[in-house]
């Protein structure tokens, strides 16, 4: 039985995670220019606990599942942890830097480590993919 090589899905999730990561950053130039952000008053206790969890939630899947492709296809080992653990830890930074004005910059670097780690798996992914094809 042979086993075919995950190439198309490459190519599709390279693409969707460029496409996901440049309208991020879309809403980050909006949000700077127009507002609001979240305050830390309790009636907004609520709001940053579902913004927390929702950022985490739109992000997580695609990028696992560019991570998978991207092992799948024989990237190596070393190449995959390590954009894992940057993707990890950015989202860490992000959600402890969340709606704390003493965090914010925790959780601009956790949406510029995001940004990094998605433009550097999604042209690993497109580079594995076409040499694949």
């Amino acid at each position: 039985m042979s086993v075919t090589l995950p190439v198309v899905s490459g190519i599709a999730a390279a693409i969707l995670l460029f496409t996901q990561i440049v309208l991020m950053l879309n809403v980050v130039r909006a949000r700077r220019r127009l507002g609001p952000s979240p305050s830390i008053e309790p009636a907004s206790v609520l709001e940053i606990s579902i913004r927390r969890h929702g950022n985490l939630a739109e992000n997580a899947g695609l990028f696992v599942a560019g991570f998978s492709i991207l092992e799948m296809l024989g990237a190596p080992k070393s190449q995959v942890v390590a954009l894992c653990s940057a993707f990890i830890l950015a989202r860490l930074f992000h959600a402890v830097g969340f709606g704390s004005p003493t965090m914010g910059k925790l959780r601009f670097a956790g949406t510029a480590l995001t940004a990094v780690t998605g433009f550097a798996l999604a042209a690993r992914l497109a580079i594995a993919a076409v040499a694949t094809w």
